[in-house]
């Protein structure tokens, strides 16, 4: 069994989400994920650092009016970091499936949205070698109204290279990669 190192909380008087973990080359911690807490309206995604020992390093929020929300997390060579997720503030504005990419000191480096006439979600995040960046999650944009698995990658820069749907005539998810 192992021996607690730490532990520490995030969040405000609202409804605070952690989604995902990742952790980078110097063994620090980020939390993705959802607050209520620290915007006016609806939800923003949040990025949460902790050092090893688990102080609180910065907190960031990205969004807008309406609701964000920050599912997978991932981290590259260079210790940036990559949040997927979805959006309803920017894109099409309806669930577009996002990607925010912020540096190891919490700067923003730049956000990318992509929409359809219906939902896209992006659920999980991964990395290649080359740090190009893949996401899944489902779409109902395509085929028949129903969702379906998608598969997008895209550029360490967030230039989108291609996308795939698959299809198994039902509602199909995405919740890993």
């Amino acid at each position: 069994m192992g021996v607690q190192q730490w532990n520490t909380t995030w969040g405000g008087n609202d409804d605070d989400i952690a989604n995902g973990v990742a952790i980078d080359s110097l063994n620090n911690v980020y939390i993705a994920g959802c607050t209520e807490s620290f915007v006016p309206i609806s939800s923003d995604i949040c990025l949460v650092k902790y050092d090893s020992s688990g102080v609180q390093q910065w907190n960031r929020t990205w969004g807008g009016i309406d609701l964000d929300v920050g599912f997978g997390i991932v981290i590259d060579s260079s210790d940036n970091i990559y949040i997927s997720g979805w959006t309803s503030s920017f894109g099409a504005g309806r669930f577009d499936m996002c990607i925010v990419k912020f540096s190891s000191s919490g700067v923003l480096h730049w956000n990318k949205s992509w929409g359809g006439c219906h939902a896209i979600q992006g659920c999980a995040i991964a990395l290649d070698t080359s740090d190009n960046v893949y996401v899944s999650g489902s779409t109902g944009s395509f085929g028949e109204k129903k969702d379906d698995i998608y598969l997008m990658k895209c550029s360490g820069s967030g230039l989108k290279q291609w996308n795939n749907t698959w299809d198994g005539g039902y509602d199909d998810f995405s919740y890993a990669i």
